[in-house]
């Protein structure tokens, strides 16, 4: 008995098992690459998208900003139930700065008290006074609503306001 006759069979058992495999690798390599290649879209003729902006001029002109007074003005907007303000302040000279944050509230009658419906972080003030502006938007919601600044545990509001559709 020679060793060598034995293993000439595994050996080619074993080049078959490789060829099989090869194949199988080429034949998903294809199948991802043929995949990819289908979902490639057509060549279109480009086209060019102009954007325009417009500004939103305050319907009714806001009071000169003073220290502890909130003032709103409604934006002249879409018409229809999208409505948008722009409450502004006076935030007091801060020699070491201070943060601020902003709070729309809407009253609730079920509730009987105001609730947050829009708050967002206002942002950081130092050095003289300045004035600190916000433009909330209210879409398809009306009710009575407020504007609310807290700055350094003081707390302004504005006088309430009507959101009509």
């Amino acid at each position: 008995m020679s060793s060598r006759g034995d293993i000439m069979p595994v050996l080619a058992g074993g080049t078959g098992t490789a060829a099989k495999l090869f194949l199988a690798t080429l034949a998903a390599i294809g199948a991802y690459v043929g995949v990819g290649i289908a979902h490639v879209a057509p060549a279109e003729p480009v086209r060019t998208i102009t954007l325009s902006a417009r500004s939103l001029p305050v319907e009714e002109a806001l009071p000169a900003p003073a220290a502890g007074l909130v003032s709103v003005a409604a934006l002249a907007g879409d018409p229809g139930c999208d409505n948008s303000y722009q409450v502004q302040t006076l935030v007091p000279a801060a020699p070491d700065g201070v943060m601020y944050d902003w709070t729309l509230q809407r009253w609730s009658d079920n509730q009987r008290a105001w609730q947050n419906y829009l708050v967002t972080s206002g942002g950081f003030a130092d050095g003289d006074a300045r004035t600190v502006r916000w433009n909330p938007r209210v879409v398809a919601n009306p009710g009575t609503y407020r504007a609310v600044l807290a700055v350094d545990g003081e707390t302004y509001r504005s006088q309430k306001f009507q959101v009509s559709c």
